[in-house]
């Protein structure tokens, strides 16, 4: 849409004085800001630059080293070409005025008759305005259909493409590592260049803040510019120039869309902000007990983008195993801390994706709770289990190798029943932290005797039980190098079948024999008692957990 000299010369007022190009014929697209009319010898420091300037040359002095003087203070200046009418004070052009003009590519045009040049200014005044009228209209249509696409929720990939119809030219946006997030190439081009983009990427491009910087690289030349979001940038935006150059309309569109795609990214990142916000409060509320009724927790739900209705429901609970070894390993700043966290949540979400549920999930000091819908058909508990491995599987990679323990509910019986699921989902977290010594995933419903003991794991009945229990035993194996404990346990967790227990335990029976005998006489109990039996599965049970956890009151079993 630029006016350049080249179209001033084909203006019919121009043509009749007929115009003849004596230098700089190949800067004659040069662009023409503005027309200026000056006869003085000394009009450089009146310009701005880009003017195209009208004289009659009277001012002009005959002395050859002042008219070299004249064109070079011109081409400073920066104007776009010289049209100088012939008869006033030359009848021909001066060969020393052609001869700088050609070394200095200024081009010098000049006019056998004269022409009014009023109206040369007149017309090339309003094709000017006409032309910027008609950029303006363009740039508004150009912006208007990218906030649209913003507005409209399409996705990045549709501002790429909405930049490469305008420009017809291959466009790449690529994060700060050099990563391609989003191409676009005309149909039928066959060009790729993304096999190869990182090395195109890495070579220059030094300045690409807006407005846009272009640069020649093999094999095509490029335009790009940084997406102005955050102070050093998300990423940038290029058009590969494809054997042609940009247009003002084409330039333009770039500078809209990397605006663009700066708000939908800044829009994207608000609303996720406030999506996890509201679905924060949520389940806050469900913990809380502060959703009155199935109705309103479903239509809360649905403004978060989640239908749960025809899903069953159940909670999931994640805890990051190690944490504070974690970062204090690491040496984790606060910022640092909770970009993990946020891992964390991403990865949660993104399984429940994989795994065809949904859910609304949220950061909860350091877990991850979610409620989670799964599709009703297929088996609850086996769906679950895919969705807590495929958690277990992804998080590593993208925390770090950190891993997590998950914990899994039973199926909320009702909507109002998830505050009971989350309780359900942290108890099997604890129970895999405490038994289990995590990761892994872990099903309340198959705690069995150990969901009560966990309950009771930070009181000093538990302690006194597992004392009175096994206190002699402990005593044994705290004072010798051969602990019957480990005999014990297997013994019990086979169902008091001698042969499985010592094939576990790597022992002859006779020796297996001789050592239950022992732990019969220190506890004072029969073993093939089934209640005996029973009482010390359960106070094992109860020390595992002691001795992971801790215990609140520093005394009994749980200190030894």
């Amino acid at each position: 849409m630029t006016l350049t000299v080249r179209d001033v010369l084909q203006l019919e007022t121009i043509q009749s004085g007929g115009p003849e190009v004596l230098a700089g014929a190949s800067a004659l697209d040069n662009a023409v800001r503005w027309v200026h009319i000056a006869d003085i010898s000394d009009v450089a420091p009146l310009l701005k630059g880009s003017e195209l300037l009208l004289t009659s040359g009277l001012g002009l002095s005959p002395d050859e080293k002042q008219q070299r003087r004249y064109v070079s203070q011109l081409s400073k200046a920066g104007v776009a070409g010289v049209v100088m009418t012939l008869g006033w004070r030359f009848t021909e052009a001066p060969p020393a005025l052609v001869a700088e003009a050609e070394r200095r590519g200024l081009p010098l045009v000049t006019l056998r008759r004269a022409i009014p040049f009023v109206e040369v200014t007149e017309r090339v005044h309003s094709e000017i305005i006409s032309r910027q009228f008609v950029l303006l209209r363009k740039a508004e249509e150009i912006g208007r259909s990218f906030t649209e696409l913003v507005l409209h929720g399409s996705g990045i990939g549709s501002l790429v493409d909405g930049l490469g119809q305008v420009v017809n030219k291959p466009v790449i946006l690529e994060n700060m590592s050099h990563q391609v997030v989003a191409f676009w190439d005309w149909a039928g081009h066959g060009t790729d260049e993304t096999p190869t983009w990182e090395a195109h990427a890495r070579e220059g491009h030094s300045n690409g803040s807006l407005p846009f910087h272009i640069e020649q690289w093999a094999p095509t030349g490029c335009a790009w510019t940084t997406i102005p979001l955050r102070e050093e940038g998300w990423g940038r935006l290029h058009v590969l120039l494809a054997g042609s150059q940009l247009d003002e309309i084409d330039r333009l569109a770039i500078d809209r869309a990397a605006i663009a795609i700066a708000l939908l990214l800044l829009s994207q990142r608000d609303a996720a902000q406030v999506v996890d916000q509201v679905g924060g409060d949520l389940i806050a509320d469900i913990l809380g007990g502060n959703v009155y009724s199935e109705t309103d927790l479903f239509a809360r739900a649905r403004a978060l983008g989640c239908d749960l209705r025809g899903r069953r429901l159940a909670a999931l609970a994640i805890d990051a195993d190690d944490f504070a070894g974690t970062i204090r390993r690491q040496q984790l700043d606060e910022a640092e801390i909770q970009q993990v966290k946020r891992t964390m949540l991403s990865v949660t979400r993104r399984a429940m994706a994989d795994e065809g549920c949904i859910g609304i999930s949220t950061i909860d000091s350091d877990e991850i709770l979610a409620v989670v819908g799964v599709p009703d058909d297929g088996d609850l508990c086996e769906a679950l289990d895919r969705l807590g491995r495929r958690i277990h599987e992804l998080l590593p990679g993208r925390a770090g190798g950190l891993t997590g323990t998950v914990g899994v509910s039973r199926q909320a019986p009702t909507a109002l029943g998830l505050a009971h699921a989350f309780e359900e989902a942290r108890e099997a977290v604890l129970y895999g932290k405490s038994v289990r010594r995590g990761p892994g995933v872990y099903h309340f419903e198959n705690l069995g005797v150990d969901s009560l003991i966990l309950r009771l794991r930070d009181t000093a009945e538990l302690s006194r039980f597992v004392e009175s229990e096994l206190g002699p035993l402990l005593d044994h194996d705290a004072k010798r190098s051969v602990h019957l404990m480990p005999t014990l346990q297997a013994y019990l967790d086979h169902g008091r079948n001698k042969s499985a227990a010592a094939r576990a335990l790597h022992l002859e029976r006779r020796s297996l024999y001789h050592r239950l005998d022992k732990i019969a006489k220190l506890l004072g109990r029969d073993l093939q008692d089934m209640e005996m039996s029973t009482r010390l599965h359960v106070a094992l049970k109860a020390l595992a957990i002691l001795r992971r956890g801790g215990s609140s009151t520093g005394n009994g079993a749980g200190s030894r």
